[in-house]
């Protein structure tokens, strides 16, 4: 009797031991972590940038400013000036445009479940609802490649800025 005891407390010790939850096979599953590895490589771009949003909105208010200051001294006299100001200030809004966008349409992954909630989703999932790691993968490439495009266009917009308030 006390083999077979020990034999049963073993062999469920041993399948405890041999169970995983959804979420830490997700969390080791190589492509889970890749999408996850993309994700985190766009949010450092991400925190990188948005602090220069303040520059883009003291820039814009001193290129404003000077734009004002132009119009009063005679309009026809600076066009040229006024219309670079212009521009300028359109480039610093369209950076500024889209690091908002950039923001309001970033998907995170999918946030691990307790044991509880993914026995519930197993159960009420079908293929249709669920999102292929592949597709995460492609999601957050495709959302680390925009945050790249929209550092670029910050970074253009405040440089030239810059250099014109400098002349």
């Amino acid at each position: 009797m006390k083999h077979i005891n020990y034999c049963l407390m073993a062999l469920l010790f041993s399948g405890l031991l041999s169970c995983q939850t959804a979420s830490e096979k997700e969390a080791k599953d190589p492509e889970m972590e890749k999408a996850q590895t993309i994700y985190t490589e766009a949010i450092a771009i991400h925190d990188e940038v948005m602090p220069r949003m303040d520059e883009i909105m003291r820039l814009k208010r001193k290129l404003r400013a000077q734009k004002d200051s132009l119009s009063q001294q005679g309009a026809d006299t600076y066009a040229a000036r006024i219309d670079s100001i212009e521009l300028l200030i359109t480039k610093l809004e369209k950076a500024d445009d889209a690091m908002m966008q950039w923001m309001r349409s970033i998907k995170q992954l999918p946030a691990e479940l307790s044991d509880e909630e993914h026995d519930l989703q197993t159960q009420s999932d079908t293929s249709q609802n669920r999102v292929p790691v592949q597709q995460l993968i492609e999601e957050q490439e495709a959302q680390k490649e925009a945050i790249v495009e929209v550092k670029a266009m910050m970074e253009e917009s405040i440089a030239k800025a810059k250099t014109y308030l400098q002349q």
